[in-house]
């Protein structure tokens, strides 16, 4: 699949947006480091999309899932980048 690397220079891993493998991006041989165990759920706001906050342009480069230990309540974060 395809993998488009976000924050370039700046990330160390990436995962490919159609199996969801991770993907060491330092490595010149693009090493899989964690092959895909199940479907990675979408975000709400997609990898790629683009904001404004305060009058700054913002890039979202990647999210997770969180949770509390028990998983009553659950929550995203989302990783923003600005390379502008």
């Amino acid at each position: 699949g395809a993998v488009t690397l976000r924050a370039a220079g700046q990330s160390i891993t990436a995962t490919c947006s159609q199996c969801s493998s991770v993907i060491d991006v330092a490595d010149e041989n693009l090493r899989i480091i964690e092959a895909a165990q199940s479907a990675m759920q979408q975000s709400d706001i997609p990898i790629g999309a683009r904001a404004r906050l305060k009058d700054i342009e913002w890039e979202v480069v990647g999210y997770m899932r969180r949770s509390d230990g028990p998983g009553d309540f659950r929550w995203t974060e989302h990783l923003l980048f600005n390379p502008y």
